[in-house]
């Protein structure tokens, strides 16, 4: 039987026990994948798959809607990356998976786990303590708690505390104490926002950076007589933003 109708015949038949045994055997990678995928394939062909040599058979196996908990648990360790990352955000993760993950050595599996929503308090206090600045952005990116986001204002990397001032659910005071950080990055994150109180547009458009000032200029609905106002900026990167801007909003008013 050729390739493609074993790989037929291993995704979409209905198979006895000697198929799945001699499919999950078969030295094509195509079969073997197509039987990975299968929604009803047993738990230990999916055992046997997850240390197969083909990383796209192993790939099928972690997205497979019916992969159990043990086993994403298991393919946490895999060398791959990608099937490391959706072994942790499968539907079927359980508190182990997510534990395992908030706290292994890989970074990428705990940069997966901070996008989580559904982590547990003491992991997302684990996460918040994580030594590598890129994980803890993560957190700051993908979180819906408002008390998250208030522990991430204290991080000591200001590009953690960027990130807050673009997640959405952060507030007008928070978005104002940001406005007053001491790294001109982190303020720099606030003007990027796309929609700002004008109370903190107008508190930016004084920074002493210049690069906070521009983004001010280029990032959001912007208020048309702080444009004006910016027009005249010291900086002339700034002013000349400004200005376009303020034409911009003058055409269109």
């Amino acid at each position: 039987m050729k390739v493609a109708d074993r790989a037929r015949q291993a995704g979409t038949a209905s198979l006895s026990a000697r198929d799945w045994k001699q499919f999950v055997e078969d030295p094509s990678p195509s079969v073997r994948r197509a039987l990975a995928a299968r929604r009803d394939v047993p738990s230990w062909v999916l055992d046997r798959l997850a240390g197969d040599g083909d990383r796209r058979t192993r790939q099928a196996v972690v997205d497979n809607p019916g992969c159990p908990p043990e086993l994403l648990l298991a393919c946490l360790g895999d060398a791959d990356r990608q099937i490391r990352w959706a072994a942790v955000q499968h539907p079927n993760a359980d508190r182990a998976v997510r534990e395992s993950a908030v706290r292994s050595p890989d970074r990428e599996a705990r940069w997966a786990a901070a996008q989580l929503r559904e982590l547990e308090p003491d992991l997302i206090q684990a996460v918040i303590a994580d030594t590598d600045w890129q994980v803890r952005e993560q957190l700051a990116i993908s979180t819906h708690s408002a008390s998250v986001l208030e522990a991430l204002m204290q991080d000591p990397d200001a590009r953690v505390r960027g990130e807050v001032a673009l997640n959405e659910l952060a507030t007008e005071t928070q978005l104002w104490r940001l406005a007053e950080d001491s790294s001109a990055a982190a303020r720099a994150k606030v003007a990027a926002r796309d929609v700002l109180p004008q109370v903190v547009q107008r508190r930016l458009a004084e920074d002493r950076s210049g690069t906070v000032r521009w983004w001010l200029c280029v990032s959001h609905d912007r208020d048309i007589a702080l444009m004006r106002k910016m027009s005249a900026d010291p900086d002339e990167l700034v002013a000349s933003h400004a200005m376009t801007a303020l034409e911009e909003l003058t055409r269109h008013s």
